[in-house]
């Protein structure tokens, strides 16, 4: 897999705090106390120039357990700033060379964490979601796009409304983990739904490395011809869609989906919760909800 790092974004009583993941069977996290957040750190390392992964490889804390972290803290969507407006979330195809599929979901207010509802309204047709791999930017003091690192994504969309802009405008949710550095191997990853306690459809998934690289450069290339989505301190999302049965899968209130990379030890848990239904069909609050939505 290469030199890599995962990081958590953690909202706590103090201040915010930066964990960093380690690889032992126990998920213990070192959290460094003395920081203002991972958003405001790679600023910093943007400003001075500074390899971000390096200086975050050095930070040092007191060490927790990630359950525990997860009962004590809140966590964040990685590097998410305090001001939605200066999230942007859009997305493309894997293995796109080019802008064609590109789609636009929104700002911070639609993004998600691990183990948050996805909330769908009234107005949606059908419900169907996206396997994704997210590549994060930060915008530099300069107007320069920096790439950050990657996670796990799950894209809501309507797919009876087609390719029109509107069928994208539904809430996404990134895994808790920020993977820093390079994919240089293939990645084999595995989506499954579940329905009414029992497994409705698994799907086993393969990423290629070239495929995504072409992703990232479409999606850079894209982000860089416009001023609009190079301004300083703004922060993108960039959802890249992995091949999957589940798009063709008409999703339902209470399905939780989850996607799993074991390679990495990473996973996305979210639930589907349809608008109309949540008063009328209410569910087990087995999972935390709203654990980071902007306000």
């Amino acid at each position: 897999m290469g030199d890599y790092l995962k990081v958590l974004d953690i909202e706590h009583s103090g201040g915010p705090r930066i964990g960093l993941l380690g690889d032992d069977p126990a998920h213990t996290v070192h959290v460094h106390g003395e920081s203002s957040g991972l958003y405001q750190t790679l600023q910093d390392c943007a400003r001075r120039h500074q390899d971000h992964l390096a200086h975050l490889r050095h930070l040092s804390g007191p060490t927790h357990t990630l359950p525990a972290l997860r009962q004590e803290t809140r966590l964040r969507p990685p590097a998410m700033p305090d001001n939605p407006l200066l999230t942007h979330v859009s997305g493309l195809p894997m293995g796109a060379r080019d802008d064609a599929g590109w789609f636009y979901k929104g700002n911070g207010r639609v993004l998600r964490i691990d183990r948050d509802d996805l909330e769908v309204p009234y107005h949606v047709q059908a419900i169907a979601a996206d396997a994704c791999l997210v590549s994060i930017y930060l915008v530099g003091s300069r107007g320069q796009l920096l790439h950050v690192g990657v996670t796990l994504g799950h894209d809501l969309h309507d797919p009876l409304q087609g390719q029109s802009a509107r069928a994208h405008l539904l809430e996404c949710a990134v895994a808790s983990e920020l993977l820093l550095g390079e994919l240089d191997e293939p990645l084999h990853l595995r989506q499954r739904i579940e329905r009414n306690g029992t497994c409705f459809s698994e799907t086993h998934l393969r990423l290629d490395p070239q495929a995504w690289r072409a992703s990232r450069e479409a999606g850079e290339a894209l982000l860089e011809q416009h001023p609009q989505f190079l301004q300083p301190g703004m922060v993108h999302y960039l959802f890249s869609r992995l091949d999957s049965e589940i798009v063709a899968t008409h999703l339902q209130h209470g399905d939780c989906l989850e996607l799993s990379c074991p390679m990495l030890d990473m996973r996305l848990e979210n639930r589907i919760v349809e608008e109309e239904l949540r008063h009328l069909l209410p569910l087990s609050s087995r999972r935390r909800t709203g654990q980071a939505r902007a306000a």
